[in-house]
C-alpha cells in the first residue's frame, strides 16, 4: 500500500509554491500569474485530496484480491512444476525409445550400406572389365584409322594426279579445237581460191573464144584449161580431204571431251593413247596434203611459164593494128596467172605453218 498524503502537507507544499511564485514575478502583470497559479493548484490540490479518499476506501479490497492472485499464483506454479517434471520423464522415456529405434535404424542402414558396398565392388569389377575391353576396342580403332587415313591420302593423291591430267587433257583438247578451227578457216579460203580459180578458167575460154584464128594458141589454151581443170579437181579433192580429216578429228575431240568429263573411271592410258595415235593419224595426212600440194605448186608453175611463153609468142607474132585487142586479154591472162601462183603460194604457207 502507498504512504498517504495529509491535508497538513498539502497546504505546506501550496504556501511554498504561492511563495516561490511571488518571488519570481516582477511587474505589474505579476500579481495577476501568481493568482491564476495559485487558484489551479489549489484545483489540482482538492482532486488529489478526492483521489486519496477513494484510494483509502478501495484498499481493503484491493488487497483481497491482491492475496488471492497470489494464492492463485503460487497454484500455478505448482501445476507448472508438475508439468515441468512430467515433461521430463516423458523426455527421457522418449528419449531412451529413440535410441533405441536409432539403434534399430543404424542396424538396417549399416546392412543396406553392406550390400550397397557389395554391389558397388561387382559393378567396379564389371566397369573395370568394360575399360579394359573399350581399351582394346580402342585400339583397334585407332588401327584402322590410321590405315582409312592412309588409303585416303593416297586416294587424294590419286585424285589430285587425275585433275592434273584433266586439266593437260582440256588444255589439249582446247589447242587442238583452236586448230580445228585455224584449219576450218584455212578451208574457207582455199574454197575461195578455187571459185577464184574457177572464174580465171571461165575467163580463159572466153580468151580463147577471142584467139580463134590461131589454131596453135587455141591448143595450147586449151591445155592449159585441161590442166588448170584438173589442178582444181585435185584442189577440191583435196580439200575434201582436209574437210573430212577434220570432221573425223572434230568428232574425236568431242568423243574425248566426253570421256574426260565422264567420271573418274575414265582409263587415262587409252585416252593418251587414243590422243597420241588421232595425233600421229593427223601429222601423217597433213604431210601427204603438203606433199601433194607442193607437186600442185611445182605443175602450176610450169603451166604459168608454158601459158606465159605461149602467150609472149603469140603477142610477138601478132600484128599490132590487127591484135590490139587480143593483146590487151593476152596481158590479163597473164595478170590472172600470175594471181593463181599467189593464191597457190598462200596456200601452201597456210599448211606449213599448221605442221609448225
Amino acid at each position: 500500500p502507498k504512504q498517504r498524503v495529509t491535508k497538513r502537507e498539502i497546504k505546506s507544499e501550496r504556501t511554498n509554491l504561492e511563495r516561490l511564485g511571488c518571488e519570481n514575478k516582477t511587474g505589474t502583470d505579476s500579481s495577476s500569474r501568481c493568482s491564476s497559479d495559485l487558484d489551479y493548484y489549489y484545483s489540482k490540490e482538492i482532486e488529489t485530496s478526492n483521489i486519496s479518499e477513494t484510494l483509502s476506501s478501495d484498499y481493503p479490497v484491493m488487497l483481497r484480491k491482491l492475496q488471492e492472485t497470489d494464492l492463485r499464483n503460487e497454484d500455478l506454479e505448482r501445476q507448472v512444476r508438475i508439468l515441468k517434471e512430467e515433461t521430463v520423464f516423458y523426455a527421457i522415456r522418449t528419449w531412451k525409445w529413440l535410441e533405441i529405434l536409432k539403434k534399430k535404424e543404424l542396424e538396417v542402414e549399416l546392412k543396406n550400406k553392406t550390400n550397397q558396398v557389395s554391389q558397388t565392388k561387382m559393378r567396379l569389377k564389371c566397369l573395370e572389365e568394360e575399360a579394359e575391353k573399350q581399351a582394346k576396342a580402342e585400339l583397334n580403332i585407332v588401327g584402322e584409322k590410321e590405315a582409312l587415313w592412309n588409303k585416303v591420302q593416297k586416294l587424294e593423291a590419286g585424285v589430285e594426279t587425275l585433275r592434273k591430267k584433266r586439266k593437260e587433257y582440256s588444255e589439249e583438247m582446247k589447242r587442238k579445237i583452236t586448230e580445228i578451227d585455224r584449219l576450218k578457216e584455212e578451208n574457207q579460203k582455199l574454197h575461195t581460191r578455187i571459185g577464184e580459180i574457177d572464174e580465171i578458167g571461165d575467163k580463159s575460154k572466153k580468151l580463147d573464144n577471142q584467139v580463134t584464128d590461131q589454131p596453135k594458141l587455141e591448143k595450147e589454151q586449151e591445155d592449159i584449161i585441161q590442166r588448170l581443170s584438173m589442178e582444181t579437181n585435185d584442189q577440191k579433192k583435196l580439200l575434201k580431204e582436209q574437210k573430212d580429216a577434220i570432221d573425223k578429228l572434230s568428232e574425236d575431240q568431242k568423243q574425248m571431251r566426253r570421256w574426260s568429263f565422264g567420271g573418274s573411271k575414265l582409263n587415262t592410258n587409252l585416252l593418251e593413247r587414243k590422243m597420241e595415235e588421232l595425233a600421229e593419224d593427223f601429222r601423217m595426212k597433213m604431210e601427204d596434203h603438203i606433199r601433194i600440194l607442193y607437186r600442185r605448186i611445182h605443175v602450176a608453175e610450169q603451166i604459168h611459164l608454158e601459158s606465159k611463153n605461149s602467150y609472149i609468142k603469140t603477142r610477138d607474132n601478132t600484128q599490132v593494128q590487127e591484135n590490139r585487142g587480143n593483146r590487151e586479154d593476152f596481158n590479163v591472162s597473164e595478170t590472172q596467172f600470175k594471181k593463181i601462183k599467189e593464191m597457190v603460194e598462200k596456200g601452201l604457207a597456210g599448211p606449213e605453218m599448221a605442221i609448225k
